[in-house]
């Protein structure tokens, strides 16, 4: 009989100076790792993680059959910084976007929730890397499909909505993926369209055209800042080049600025009460951890 694993999605304030971006006031975000009960083991997503410290807080639970078998071969940690879950550090995502890979792990396929006060800064991490990341389909492909195959002797090609209810955010963002690589289709902003599909499902309105049209600005010029560095994605996590401090700086603080905009374009937009809606709070947030970033990014 198929082990089942229960893996548990947590957050944890991140105590550093936060840098002034701006004239908008902002906190960094939560920081988020997975623990797995049954094998009293941690998913770390760069940085590390007690559920026993007194500020952790219990953000989501799921269970599924040889989800630890699955998620351990993935963990793709780099020296010092230990399960990456294949992203790179601010290029494709954060420790956000690194718990929610292994937390697909498990057949049901929940995610941290989108509207509720923790993870702090969750938002602002998905509008700009997505709920699994940006590179998501890459990692499907590569990293869970062999740890699937190894782990199951079966192999999904695609996403998988099994077990989710189909009034589920996870099952409708899930099932975009799907028809994606069913269509064969590469839209240029999958993050976009997701924001999209939450925005639809949790406020029940349609994204307004100026929206998205800000959305997609910031999002290639986050590409082209990236570009200009010649960073790109691996599928192990290590980044692709290695840059001066001063340099690593400059290309977070660019990336938070950009998501400060985005936040403030939403709740002007959208307007205050239906930001907190999706945001779980009045507040901005960093998506990018400048320390983590420095120690992954520099030489």
């Amino acid at each position: 009989m198929a082990t089942k694993d229960t893996f548990q999605g947590w957050a944890r304030p991140v105590d550093i100076s936060i840098p002034v971006i701006g004239d908008i006031a902002a906190k960094v975000a939560d920081h988020t790792f997975v623990y797995c009960t049954n094998q009293n083991s941690y998913f770390k997503c760069f940085s590390d993680g007690n559920i026993h410290d007194k500020e952790a807080v219990l953000c989501v639970t799921s269970t599924g059959k040889k989800a630890f078998c699955k998620a351990d071969k993935y963990r793709c940690g780099i020296p010092g910084f230990p399960d990456t879950a294949g992203l790179v550090y601010a290029v494709t995502g954060v420790c956000h976007q690194a718990a929610n890979r292994f937390m697909y792990a498990t057949e049901t396929y929940l995610s941290y929730p989108t509207g509720k006060s923790r993870p702090h800064g969750y938002l602002a991490s998905c509008m700009h890397f997505g709920t699994w990341g940006a590179d998501f389909p890459v990692f499907l492909a590569a990293l869970y499909a062999q740890a699937y195959t190894r782990c199951m002797f079966a192999h999904m090609g695609h996403t998988d909505t099994q077990g989710l209810s189909p009034d589920s955010l996870e099952y409708k963002l899930l099932d975009y993926y799907q028809m994606q690589h069913v269509t064969g289709n590469n839209p240029a902003h999958p993050v976009a369209d997701e924001l999209e599909i939450t925005i639809r499902h949790i406020l029940g309105i349609d994204e307004p055209e100026e929206l998205k049209q800000t959305h997609g600005r910031i999002l290639n010029e986050i590409k082209n800042a990236l570009a200009e560095y010649s960073l790109t994605a691996t599928p192990d996590g290590e980044p692709s080049v290695r840059l001066p401090a001063d340099d690593v700086r400059q290309l977070v603080m660019r990336i938070n600025k950009f998501s400060l905009e985005m936040q403030n374009e939403v709740k002007k937009v959208l307007g205050d009460e239906a930001f907190i809606q999706l945001n779980g709070d009045e507040n901005f947030y960093l998506p990018v951890n400048p320390e983590i970033a420095l120690n992954i990014l520099g030489k």
